[in-house]
């Protein structure tokens, strides 16, 4: 899978990621240049899981702009989230059955930077706002990260810095990442 830490501090939001893609058939893995995190329409997104679902993210997601007056959770969770339902389910990543109910076919977890906030998308597409601690990390063996960070809190350096280290970790202890790492912000 992978690995991309969230981080937001002074109304700024850093996403950091690996370049490992790995086989769901063999558990192969090759080191890649495919955007986990990339920016559309001012929103940082960072994406782990199906890369098919990364690509779509990337390429075929559209969504308008908030409407004067919405919350940005507001406008998160209705017109991004909106446009993210009728991609999967143009695109056959997400089935509606004949009662209604919604399933997501693909192993996609995604993080958000918005208006200097970092927002999770969970499974069943709610978004919540990441308040405390100021970060997250998703993907397999995220827990190393959120680890390591929690240990570098209290450590004056940069937070471009501690994410790095915080992947170094991650790679230490579990072989679903590699480096290079890559960091984008907003």
């Amino acid at each position: 899978m992978s690995c991309i830490i969230g981080y937001a501090k002074n109304g700024k939001v850093y996403m950091c990621y690996d370049s490992i893609e790995m086989s769901e058939v063999d558990y192969s893995y090759r080191v890649t240049s495919t955007d986990k995190c990339f920016i559309k329409k001012n929103i940082l997104f960072g994406c782990v899981g199906s890369i098919r679902a990364i690509s779509l993210f990337k390429y075929k997601l559209n969504f308008s702009l908030p409407k004067k007056g919405m919350t940005d959770h507001e406008y998160l969770s209705t017109f991004v989230v909106d446009s993210i339902r009728d991609l999967f389910i143009d695109y056959g990543c997400m089935v509606k059955s004949n009662d209604g109910e919604e399933k997501v076919l693909t192993s996609t977890q995604m993080l958000i930077g918005y208006n200097g906030k970092l927002y999770e998308l969970y499974p069943d597409l709610y978004v919540g706002e990441i308040i405390q601690p100021q970060y997250e990390a998703i993907g397999f063996n995220g827990s190393y990260a959120m680890g390591a960070l929690y240990a570098l809190e209290s450590i004056d350096m940069s937070i471009e810095k501690k994410m790095l280290i915080a992947m170094s970790s991650v790679r230490k202890f579990a072989v679903t990442i590699c480096d290079p790492y890559k960091i984008v912000s907003i």
